[in-house]
């Protein structure tokens, strides 16, 4: 389990190392994830430092797409 701003990776303390911001939850099946087991479901993001919105505690829509259906994308609307 990561905490919000914690370092991690090799060079982490060194002068001059790379500096990314990484989200990473899983959205489905924690504890498959965390076994290594299949099934479960899990995102990641990555971008350069500062650049992740940060947004503890929210909900968001989750939608998973195979590879043939997302050109026929239609946006539910309420």
């Amino acid at each position: 389990m990561l905490y919000i701003g914690e370092k991690v990776g090799a060079s982490k303390d060194q002068a001059g190392a790379m500096k990314v911001d990484i989200a990473v939850d899983p959205l489905e099946g924690t504890n498959l994830c965390a076994s290594g087991a299949g099934g479960a479901i899990t995102v990641l993001a990555a971008s350069e430092h500062g650049g992740l919105l940060h947004a503890p505690d929210c909900y968001m829509e989750k939608i998973i797409v195979g590879r043939r259906p997302r050109a026929r994308w239609i946006w539910m609307r309420p």
